[in-house]
């Protein structure tokens, strides 16, 4: 696979984007006086809760939506009008795989390649070695009626990702998909970049992020909070474990003693009648568990559950913005 392109891939500069409205009732501005700049060969995460902008950016990327206001360039062209010879240059998993469930995976793989232009003879990759790169190795010669919202996905990422491609756009790629798939695609999505490609994609699956991603922008209410490498927006809450315990008994135990300067108890959850959670935040790591479980057992309690959750994105994002970040699960969700 040769170099896939001298230019900016994304640049774009006071981009807005007003869904229609009515008379009475005006559109929601999903994104409001966006600017960003992507070059080839990065890895670019797009995160934010429902309503922030995300799918609503890629969909411009994609040209699937013309901007309301502002420019934007694709590729070293006007993004409108999107002419055919753009769009085959941007390869777009949108959230909802579509395909002919009468046919195989094999059958979908291969006619979509011969539309789009894909596959070997352009110089991309065999379809279906992606798609038993992703796991559907066993499948691929079933109907697609047969397949599981998983399999699906994966068909539709195998479709993109052989695709000879300078700009790569995915939108919530890990929904419906294994560990095993995340696994391969976060391989894939590194040699794509690699290869000179630059990769979008908008999730909230943020434990996969600093190792896929090169950038991380947060959206809020449309508009960019942060933009930088996952490594910096992680030193910001570094320090910050979170320990909880849940328990039965225990009231009298002595934590005061175990805490050191910025240590912070978090306000005790009852989790249901007789149950009580103790929670400590600590800049040690796990190393306050043990002396904390011995005070708890010494007042009598019993310990049901233990939980360390070391800081990430989300805490990041509920920092700066004081929204909470929730995961995207389910296919259908509202428009962000």
């Amino acid at each position: 696979m040769g170099s896939l392109t001298t230019v900016r891939p994304v640049r774009a500069r006071g981009l807005r984007y007003r869904y229609p409205g009515t008379r009475r009732q005006p559109g929601r501005v999903a994104i409001d006086g966006l600017a960003l700049e992507v070059e080839a060969g990065e890895r670019v995460a797009l995160i934010g809760p429902n309503g922030s902008g995300k799918t609503t950016l890629v969909r411009l990327l994609a040209t699937d939506l013309p901007p309301t206001d502002g420019t934007l360039e694709l590729l070293g062209r006007p993004a409108r009008p999107a002419s055919p010879a753009l769009r085959r240059r941007i390869a777009y998993a949108a959230d909802r795989p579509i395909h002919w469930e009468p046919l195989t995976g094999t059958e979908n793989l291969r006619f979509l390649a011969e539309v789009r232009g894909g596959g070997l003879d352009s110089g991309g990759r065999d379809p279906l070695e992606v798609a038993r790169a992703l796991g559907l190795g066993p499948v691929l010669d079933e109907a697609v009626s047969r397949y599981s919202f998983g399999m699906r996905r994966r068909l539709l990422l195998a479709e993109v990702l052989a695709t000879f491609a300078p700009l790569l756009l995915l939108d919530e790629p890990t929904v419906g998909l294994d560990p095993e798939g995340v696994a391969a695609l976060g391989r894939e999505l590194r040699q794509r970049a690699g290869a000179g490609a630059a990769v979008v994609f908008a999730t909230n699956e943020v434990r996969e992020v600093p190792g896929w991603a090169t950038r991380v922008l947060f959206l809020h209410r449309g508009r960019v909070v942060a933009d930088a490498p996952p490594d910096q927006l992680l030193a910001r809450v570094r320090g910050r474990t979170r320990i909880a315990v849940t328990c039965v008994g225990g009231e009298g135990a002595e934590l005061a003693p175990l805490l050191r300067d910025g240590e912070e108890p978090v306000a005790e959850a009852s989790e249901s009648p007789g149950l009580r959670t103790v929670q400590i935040r600590t800049a040690r790591g796990a190393r306050l568990l043990p002396p904390l479980l011995d005070a708890l057992l010494d007042a009598g309690a019993e310990i049901r559950q233990v939980r360390v959750r070391e800081p990430d994105l989300r805490d990041v994002f509920q920092e700066l913005t004081g929204v909470e970040l929730q995961a995207e699960s389910t296919p259908g969700r509202d428009e962000s």
